[in-house]
């Protein structure tokens, strides 16, 4: 994914529970209804100009990347075009280790760029090594279980 630079424009973000994000670009997900969009729930966390945020549309649940390109370069459009190409590439990857990207698009009410990912049940990583250390046998499954993954992506 498309990084921040060093150098980011300040923006303002203010999104709620129960706004609806719309503009469906791509994807292949068959359950999606464009008209609907997605309605936000909760907020998952916030890093550097992107939200994290559960979302539905009927009864699917996503996790759904809203990202502000302004916030991310001086020329927005330059970087939704390639962050569009990406996301296409990305899409086409289907690993049980790697979260599968369901469709994406462009919000024009509020100006951001987002994408739907399936939602991913369980703990955290840092959540579990908060609650608890982790075995030598368990730290050898998650990190082969990790470079799978990576290996596959590229």
């Amino acid at each position: 994914m498309i990084e921040s630079q060093d150098t980011q424009v300040p923006f303002s973000a203010e999104l709620e529970s129960g706004t609806v994000i719309k503009g469906k670009k791509g994807g292949d997900n068959d359950r999606s209804n464009e008209s609907l969009g997605w309605t936000l729930k909760t907020l998952r966390s916030e890093v550097r100009g992107t939200h994290y945020w559960s979302a539905t549309q009927g009864d699917l649940l996503v996790e759904l990347k809203i990202v502000w390109p302004k916030a991310y370069s001086d020329d927005p459009v330059m970087w939704s075009f390639q962050a569009d190409l990406e996301i296409e590439k990305l899409s086409q990857i289907h690993h049980n280790g790697v979260q599968s990207v369901l469709e994406w698009g462009f919000d024009e009410a509020h100006l951001c760029w987002w994408v739907a990912l399936e939602d991913v049940k369980g703990l955290t990583l840092r959540r579990i090594i908060i609650e608890r250390a982790l075995t030598p046998a368990d730290s050898r499954t998650l990190f082969l279980s990790l470079i799978e993954g990576l290996d596959f992506c590229h």
